[in-house]
């Protein structure tokens, strides 16, 4: 029998076995459909900003949001490797403006966030549990892989 484990090169049939339990909400624990299709969620995966805005907010309850500054202060923390209240301000106006201006507006168009740009709110939409939970998959089936950080 195969190891589908990232290890052996063949972790695609592990991944698919995983996400399955993800198209249902009758499951305990699944966190629900992906009303996202499959071309739009890997374009909107496929950048570690949109990444980190979406793990963010699975971590909210659903009645709580979050502010573009503190989302911004958050991820360039990360991004740095330093505690969020270290974050100079030049470090998060850089991550400030490309959520503004590129990566919220993208999650926004989809049903992943939902973002008040009057009222400065950023919440969950219906489908952000789902796609956090691939992309803790994906990087689960990619640990030890390099990753070069460049796709901001």
């Amino acid at each position: 029998m195969a190891d589908d484990s990232p290890s052996d090169g063949n972790w695609g049939s592990a991944l698919r076995r995983r996400f399955a339990n993800l198209a249902g909400t009758d499951q305990a624990g699944a966190p629900g459909p992906v009303h996202v299709p499959a071309g739009t969620v890997c374009e909107l995966i496929s950048n570690a900003r949109r990444r980190a805005v979406i793990k963010h907010l699975s971590t909210l309850e659903d009645d709580e949001a979050t502010t573009l500054g503190d989302l911004a202060r958050r991820i360039a923390g990360e991004e740095y490797d330093i505690p969020p209240e270290q974050v100079s301000q030049n470090q998060r106006k850089s991550v400030y403006i490309s959520l503004r201006q590129n990566h919220l507006p993208k999650l926004a168009e989809t049903e992943i966030v939902v973002w008040d740009k009057r009222g400065g709110d950023i919440s969950r939409d219906r489908s952000v549990d789902a796609i956090a939970a691939l992309i803790g998959l994906i990087e689960e089936a990619c640990k030890g892989s390099a990753d070069d950080g460049n796709d901001r």
